[in-house]
This record gives structure tokens, C-alpha cells and sequence, in this order.
């Protein structure tokens, strides 16, 4: 059965025979006729997935949406009035929330690196900078010295701490993210008292991303509310970012998170910090949990060959479209990424299913078991909704750029445990 093993991170995009739909039609009625390849974002998926982080967290943990997961703004004008703020990772995702229209009075720029330029169009939009350095809080001073009014700063700390849960680390001695948790304690208190134009805000610790163990994940919430409780900060934080990390199965073996699982230790974390903190609002910061399992990649097939006894699919999209589902962005995604034929048949065979680049690195997935597909037909690539089109090298070989579009109305409810080839 072509993608059997997958069945549960696509079965919302399948109807009772199979086929992939999507906003109640089969996916490529949404198509514009050409061999494009497509990103189509269901908008009804998009409420769900958040709806039900919502009813799993406590009721005063505020939900951020991290930008860089999918900036497309109809995507983040979908976004926008079901989370509580933004994170971005540059000046050109502030820039495209504006543009969308979004509400922009909750945002907060984290980065290793940032420029006098980006951090003064930030707080000239009251953006939250998180410092991760001394320099870029001295940054924040030139620039609240300039525009006439307090930076407000928070601070990214990185505890030194191994987290548990793999996933991409962010965390630790070996990164280059956040502020020495030893050099901020000897220093950072008396480094803030020193500046008269930056406000000290809060607190972002961000351990990973894409940790698939909920016991992983407790623990690190644990380990970072360790951290902040015991801190000597310049003030009360107004806001404490607990980060995300919170994974996506992407593989056959990855077994999904149970967010019943996350309940207690939220709660726990918020009665800890609140105890400590009463006046302090929290945050989790989620992108690839909120955004992926929304989106669907279709891609034509424009050949079918065999080369020594293997047989491939040829595909109009590849890494230069969706570079994570080629594993060429991050160890972590390099497996098959979870596909199956838009059209459901009975007829499978083993294949190796590729993009049209002229490099061994664009294979979707191989020796896979596929529905028979025929030159012109279209074959679906899941999880597509995250580090899709703006994490790939969309200008490599010039090929023509993918089209994006926010499909709405309701996604099918197939049983995922039906076998449908």
C-alpha cells in the first residue's frame, strides 16, 4: 500500500477510496493547469491543530506562532487571530506580517545575529528583542538612546545545559544560541542597571525543535523553569518564553505526540513561575508543530523509467521546492518523507520517486511501495506545511517557483486505519 505506514499523518487529506482531497475536492482541482508544483495549506486542518493545543495547555499559557515555520502571508493571516503574538527570526518576517495585516502588538525577534538596522525597525514597531549577547543589548541602548525611548529587551539564555529528546538542539555548550547563563548572572543584572534606554522584559529559553518524546519534552519544561526560578534577574519579567520543540512524525517508525501527555508538566511550569512571578504572562513558542501537518505538496509526474532494475518517478518539484522532504535541511528529515499517489488504485510497485534536478541529492523517497502512476499524473508529499517553500533554494538550477495557496473548507475524515492502497 503506497504510504500504509504513513497513514496517520495524512489521513485528514484522504476521502473513503483514498484519493487525496483537500478543502472537500480532490487536490488537483485546485491546480492551475500547468506542471507547477503546488503548496496547498487547509485552512480548516490550520484551526484544528490549534484548537486542540489550546484545549491540552492551561488556560493562562499564552500560544506564540514562530513565523519562520511558513511565512506565506495568507498563511499568516489564517495564523493571526488564533495565536497570542508572533516570534520572527528576521526584519523580512516582521515586514511580511505587517504586510498581511496582522496583529503586530505581540511580537518578539530572536537571532544570533542581528544588525543596528534590524533591532531599530523592530523597536520602532515596539518589537520584543531577545538579546543573546552583550553586544546586541548594547545595541539596544544605541538604539533606544536614538528613537527616544526604552528597548524592550528580553534575554535568551543558554543554560549549558545537554536537553534530552534529540531533535535539532538549541541548547548547549556546543551553540551559538543565547546569552552564557554564568556570564549573565555575574553580569547581566548589573549590565542592565548601567543603561538608561532598555527596559529589561524577560526571559526566552529554547532548548530544540522536533522532539517527538513527551517525556523529553517535560523534562526540558522542568529544566528550564529550574533555570528561570533561580536566576538573579534586573527585574520582574513581564514575559517568560518557554520555547516550543514539540515534533511532527516525518518517518515510518516516528509515532506521534500525545499533547494529553503535556498537560501536567505545562501546568506544573505555570504554578512554578507564577509562584515566583505572580504578575508575569508566559509563553510557548510553536512553528513546525502548528504548521506542518496543514500542508500538501503536489508535484506531477513527468517521467517513469527503470535504470538497472530500479524504477523511478519523476517529479516537477524537488529539494529546490521543498528541500526538507529530500532530507537536505537538517539530519533529522533524512528518511522517505511520507507521499502516496493523489489517485488511489490497487496497483502498487516498488519505486524510487525523485525531482527533476540534475543532482543525486532530489529523492523524495525510495524503494517505496506506490499506487501505479502514469506520466501526468500527481503524486502528494505530506507534512508540507512547514520549512517548505521559503527553506529551500527556490533559484538552484532556475526552475520555476512553486505556487503557495490557504485552501479553506473542511478536511475528510477517512479511518487511518484502513488500508487503502
Amino acid at each position: 500500500m503506497s504510504g500504509a505506514h504513513h497513514s496517520s499523518i495524512f489521513a485528514e487529506f484522504l476521502d473513503d477510496d483514498g484519493n487525496v482531497v483537500i478543502g472537500g475536492k480532490p487536490a488537483t482541482d485546485w491546480l492551475d493547469g500547468s506542471s507547477r508544483p503546488h503548496f496547498l495549506y487547509s485552512k480548516e486542518i490550520l484551526k484544528e491543530r490549534i484548537l486542540e493545543l489550546r484545549s491540552n495547555m492551561p488556560p493562562d499559557l499564552r500560544l506564540n506562532y514562530a513565523v519562520k515555520s511558513n511565512p506565506f502571508q495568507p498563511f499568516l493571516r489564517a495564523v493571526d487571530p488564533l495565536v497570542d503574538g508572533f516570534d520572527i527570526a528576521s526584519i523580512g518576517e516582521l515586514r511580511r506580517l505587517i504586510d498581511a495585516g496582522c496583529n503586530t502588538d505581540n511580537v518578539s525577534f530572536a537571532g544570533p545575529g542581528k544588525s543596528r538596522d534590524e533591532i531599530r525597525e523592530a523597536a520602532a514597531h515596539a518589537v520584543k528583542i531577545i538579546v543573546e549577547s552583550p553586544h546586541q543589548l548594547a545595541l539596544c541602548e544605541s538604539v533606544g538612546q536614538e528613537l527616544g525611548t526604552p528597548v524592550r529587551a528580553m534575554v535568551r539564555i543558554n543554560d549549558q545545559k545537554a536537553r534530552p529528546g534529540g531533535g535539532l538542539s538549541m541548547a548547549g555548550a556546543k551553540t551559538v544560541f543565547g546569552w552564557d547563563l554564568e556570564d549573565f548572572q555575574t553580569n547581566g543584572a548589573k549590565t542592565f542597571a548601567s543603561l538608561a534606554h532598555v527596559e529589561f522584559f524577560g526571559l526566552h529559553l529554547f532548548y530544540g525543535s522536533q522532539i517527538l518524546q513527551s517525556t523529553a519534552i517535560a523534562e526540558n519544561i522542568r529544566i528550564s523553569v529550574d533555570t528561570i526560578t533561580t536566576l538573579h534577574l534586573p527585574a520582574e519579567p513581564k514575559l517568560i518564553n518557554l520555547g516550543g520543540g514539540l515534533g511532527v512524525p516525518y518517518g515510518p517508525k516516528d509515532v506521534p505526540l500525545d499533547l494529553t501527555d503535556l498537560t501536567a508538566p505545562w501546568s506544573e511550569a505555570m504554578e512554578r513561575l507564577t509562584a515566583r512571578f505572580p504578575t508575569t504572562n508566559v509563553c510557548v513558542e510553536l512553528g513546525r508543530y502548528i504548521s506542518a501537518p496543514t500542508g500538501v505538496f503536489l508535484v506531477q509526474v513527468l517521467d517513469r523509467k527503470s535504470n538497472g532494475g530500479t524504477d523511478f518517478v519523476v517529479c516537477s518539484g524537488g529539494l529546490q521546492n521543498f528541500s526538507a522532504a529530500t532530507g537536505n535541511f537538517g539530519q533529522v528529515l533524512k528518511r522517505n518523507h511520507p507521499l502516496r499517489a493523489v489517485r488511489s488504485t490497487h496497483t502498487l510497485s516498488p519505486v524510487t520517486v525523485t525531482g527533476p534536478l540534475c543532482t543525486p541529492m532530489d529523492v523524495f523517497a525510495r524503494d517505496i511501495m506506490l499506487a501505479d502512476v502514469s506520466i501526468g499524473d500527481y503524486i502528494a508529499v505530506f507534512q508540507a506545511g512547514a520549512y517548505g517553500a521559503t527553506a529551500s533554494p527556490s533559484a538552484f538550477l532556475s526552475h520555476p517557483a512553486a505556487v503557495e495557496m490557504v485552501i479553506d473548507g473542511a478536511p475528510q475524515r477517512a479511518q487511518p486505519a484502513k488500508k487503502l492502497p
